[in-house]
């Protein structure tokens, strides 16, 4: 075998990785943060102003994660009565994985959401709650073991 075989078989082989690494990048699932990405980035200043109301709060809402339950309660501020809206349990990594539910709060103010069948690792909470016809918005990064 002399060499211009060796320069061929070189050639071909660099070819064949290449269309291999291209046929990979083509099949890799790419998510936006969100399908209407652009609409929320409109609508960004109303998000503005329910955080600034959430800022105002005497009490604010608070979470806790229940491991050993496989629990996250929220307490909404007691002050304020019959919240509603809107919870997000948003999947950085995974659109597909998002959970999204209604405000039900109990008669105390709280609501308790059962996380044993969500996948372990980072998830951000979002909040997108009103009362007493004031709008707030509360976000948290939380992680479940």
């Amino acid at each position: 075998m002399n060499w211009g075989y060796r320069v061929a078989a070189l050639y071909i082989s660099f070819v064949v990785m290449m269309l291999v690494l291209v046929s990979m990048a083509v099949k890799q699932d790419f998510d936006l943060v969100s399908p209407d990405y652009y609409r929320q980035e409109i609508e960004y200043q109303n998000r503005i102003n329910k955080i600034n109301n959430t800022q105002k709060l005497k009490e604010p809402l608070t979470f806790q994660i229940d491991d050993e339950a496989k629990q996250i309660h929220i307490q909404f501020p007691k002050s304020l009565k019959t919240p509603s809206g809107k919870i997000l349990l948003y999947r950085p990594t995974d659109s597909k994985k998002d959970v999204l539910m209604d405000v039900l709060a109990n008669t105390d103010n709280a609501q308790s959401i059962d996380i044993a069948a969500l996948q372990k690792g980072l998830w951000r909470i979002k909040i997108d709650w009103a009362a007493n016809d004031v709008a707030y918005y509360n976000e948290e990064v939380i992680v479940i073991n």
